[in-house]
């Protein structure tokens, strides 16, 4: 970027040191070698890929809460709401917001998103294996064996990124806060696995249904 002088080459340490770029200074990176018009493609594409992500959230998360509590709005006001309440705080927060920010926010999300996904994918391997719901195409036993395996490395993966990201941050008070609430999650995605496995079919899990069905013997005097 320095010798190419591009306006952003300050960003950059005059060494040769390994650079950590983020999304912002991976875009001036590209525009430093293709020129500024790819700068500019990088940005779109960006906006674009936030945006495809935001409007499958709202439509997922539309239709879900249309089901659930029975709402007869008009497409358009429905489509209004959900997405005024999707776009316009992302678009207050760029317009205000330093890139800096911005980029610090990114990396914020992801690890939310990352913490997210075992409330995905263990009911949505559930509901697939559940003859119940899908007949003939529930998955086989080692479809259920595959899927469970490859969660646990996904999860895995994304707790460590989870425990590098707090640990950057630098401060006791949320190093205590992120530990007091991973018990809290992990204890939750343990419920939420136990509950999956009992609705499989492993009824040795199932602690409650044992208690209900042991016998009870009277004893008169």
């Amino acid at each position: 970027c320095t010798n190419s002088s591009s306006p952003y080459s300050n960003l950059f340490p005059l060494n040769n040191q390994t650079l950590e770029v983020d999304i912002y200074k991976g875009g001036v990176v590209l525009g430093c070698f293709f020129g500024p018009a790819a700068l500019y493609i990088w940005a779109v594409g960006i906006l674009a890929a936030g945006q495809s992500s935001t409007m499958t959230g709202t439509y997922s998360g539309q239709f879900v809460m249309e089901g659930f509590l029975n709402l007869k709005w008009s497409r358009f006001a429905r489509v209004f709401l959900t997405r005024s309440i999707a776009i316009i705080p992302t678009l207050l927060v760029a317009v205000f917001q330093d890139v800096q920010t911005l980029t610090g926010m990114n990396d914020f999300l992801n690890v939310l998103q990352s913490m997210q996904l075992p409330f995905a994918l263990i009911p949505i391997l559930t509901f697939t294996s559940l003859n119940s719901i899908m007949s003939d195409f529930a998955n086989g036993l080692l479809w259920k064996i595959g899927g469970g395996v490859v969660i646990l490395v996904v999860c895995c993966i994304n707790m460590y990124f989870v425990v590098v990201y707090v640990t950057s941050l630098g401060s006791l008070v949320l190093y205590v806060m992120a530990a007091l609430l991973s018990v809290v999650y992990l204890c939750f995605v343990g419920y939420l696995a136990w509950q999956c496995l009992i609705a499989l079919g492993v009824s040795c899990l199932d602690i409650g249904s044992r208690v209900r069905n042991s016998p009870v013997v009277l004893i008169e005097e």
